[in-house]
């Protein structure tokens, strides 16, 4: 049992024996279900002999019936009727003398035999009913005509009946009974089934522990040991279970995998040293490149911002100068002091943007010198109308100048947040400056700010033509501009800096065309109320 053709010539003879087994069992189902089905339909088929018989005796009576009242045909139309019944009673005979013949058991054949009486009865019966209806047909009266037939007919069916119920319902059990038989066999078919697909199982289970198992096994071991091998893997040896042709592959195998180990484990060694230095190598340099690329990307960012920043306070220093510089009218003393009070007011704008231009010239300076590359924002307890206010005040000469109106709307109380006030001061005057620059045919901003829903909403709105086709939130990403056509496009920086000192604040901001009467651009901002309000609030409400 040693050698692996011992095991293959085991292992072909369990699968002949398998199959020789089931078809056995198959054959023998086959013939008993074959018997079954033939005494089933054998039992149905006298059923229907004698459903026809006692159709056709009914048929014969409806006739003796509607035959009354004309004695000439009734005995041309009743023989025929008579006939019929008469060849279904004969052939319901050899139906019983075929079930007597193919019954296997004496009790079968002494029930079918059983069955001959009652049929005889039924046909002595009828004879005497074909006897009583053509006496009654001789009376000269209808009347007494039907009464006989009728009568006739009533001592049939009292004499007859039992024997007809008798044999349909024999052959209904043997319908019953084939039916049952036939459930009982596919039961049994079905058990038999399961336990020799069990045995099947189990043998073919038992022949591959036997015999396959281990071939395989051996098989499998040898080929990943040589996957391994080629994939550089020396160290391995296969184990040697039996004293045969695989058992002495493997001690060949394991000779020649030794060799191979003591002439590649030095190569191996320095190997992997030299693998780790690469990759502790290639991880310091990639952290490396990736914090500089984030400091690139954050200096990038922030020169771009503080650019567009520039850009709105040197507007209003050049749109104050012209102010100043405006000829005076010449309308007496009174004009020239109001002029040089003009030009005062100018000169402290101008002032105030040129000392913000510093303080962005500050932050360039801080952020160039710093290492991370990003600028940090000073919190701290601001109203949102001092923020507008002073917004709205850097534009009065805008403004007018252009004969736009500038409307600040706030609540009975102050809106607080913590938040820088300078840059929350220049995204205000940069929205104000957009609606100024792009809004084209704009002659009024409003600037809201209020409480809802336990947060701070500052709102500005222009009576411009909107935002137009398109998504305005497209506009919240940074060098994302519209097509303008006419007066000037911008560089796309503006609203990307009005979401990035929103986000820094924790809060949203929203564009959306406004809605009637005076259709223009909205721009929502909600940002968290301060600590301080929130109390404020709740203590107010208990």
């Amino acid at each position: 049992m040693r050698t692996i053709r011992f095991r293959l010539g085991l292992l072909v003879f369990g699968c002949l024996f398998i199959a020789f087994a089931a078809g056995a069992g198959v054959i023998y189902a086959l013939h008993v279900t074959d018997r079954t089905v033939d005494r089933a339909l054998d039992a149905q088929r006298r059923l229907d002999r004698l459903t026809e018989l006692s159709g056709r005796i009914q048929l014969y009576g409806l006739l003796a019936i509607s035959t009354v009242n004309e004695p000439a045909l009734a005995a041309t139309r009743l023989k025929d009727a008579e006939r019929g019944v008469d060849e279904a009673i004969k052939g319901f005979e050899p139906e019983i003398a075929r079930a007597i013949a193919d019954a296997d058991l004496p009790l079968d054949v002494n029930a079918m035999a059983a069955r001959a009486k009652p049929l005889e009865q039924v046909r002595a019966g009828f004879h005497v009913l074909v006897r009583q209806v053509q006496d009654a047909l001789s009376e000269p009266d209808a009347h007494a005509r039907e009464d006989r037939i009728r009568g006739a007919f009533n001592g049939f069916a009292t004499f007859t009946g039992p024997y007809l119920f008798f044999l349909m319902q024999a052959d209904r059990r043997g319908v019953e009974v084939g039916r049952e038989e036939a459930r009982a066999i596919s039961r049994t078919i079905t058990e038999a089934a399961v336990v020799l697909v069990v045995v099947a199982l189990l043998g073919a289970l038992l022949l591959y522990r036997v015999t396959s198992r281990p071939i395989l096994a051996a098989v499998a071991e040898i080929h990943d040991a040589a996957v391994a091998i080629g994939q550089g893997e020396r160290n391995l040896r296969l184990p040697v279970r039996n004293r045969d042709e695989l058992g002495l592959l493997a001690v060949v195998f394991n000779r020649m995998t030794a060799r191979l180990r003591r002439g590649e484990e030095r190569v191996a060694r320095d190997r992997t040293a030299l693998e780790k230095t690469i990759a502790d190598r290639t991880s310091d340099l990639r952290a490396a490149n990736e914090t500089l690329s984030a400091i690139d990307s954050s200096r990038r960012r922030f020169f771009a911002d503080v650019s567009h920043e520039l850009r709105t306070p040197l507007t209003v220093i050049l749109g104050e100068c012209e102010i100043a510089l405006a000829p005076p009218k010449p309308d007496g003393p009174s004009a020239l002091a109001k002029r040089l009070d003009q030009a005062n007011a100018a000169f402290a704008v101008i002032r105030r943007r040129a000392q913000r231009l510093q303080r962005r010239v500050e932050d360039m300076m801080r952020i160039a010198r710093s290492e991370s590359g990003t600028i940090d924002l000073t919190f701290k307890p601001v109203a949102l109308q001092a923020v507008c206010a002073s917004a709205v005040e850097a534009f009065e000469g805008a403004t007018r100048k252009r004969d736009v109106a500038i409307v600040l709307e706030s609540g009975p109380e102050d809106v607080r947040i913590d938040g820088d006030f300078e840059w929350l001061r220049q995204i205000v005057e940069g929205m104000i400056d957009n609606a100024l620059r792009h809004a084209k045919g704009v002659t009024r901003i409003v600037l809201s700010c209020a409480v809802r829903d336990g947060e701070a909403h500052l709102e500005i709105r222009d009576d411009g033509p909107g935002f137009g086709a398109g998504d305005p939130r497209e506009l919240l990403e940074r060098f994302s501009r519209r097509n303008v056509k006419d007066g000037p496009s911008g560089f796309g920086i503006g609203l990307a800096l009005v979401r990035w000192v929103v986000d820094k604040h924790h809060g949203t901001v929203t564009l959306r065309d406004a809605a009637s009467p005076a259709h223009g651009a909205e721009i929502a901002i909600c940002l968290p109320l301060s600590k301080v309000h929130q109390v404020e609030t709740q203590l107010a409400e208990t």
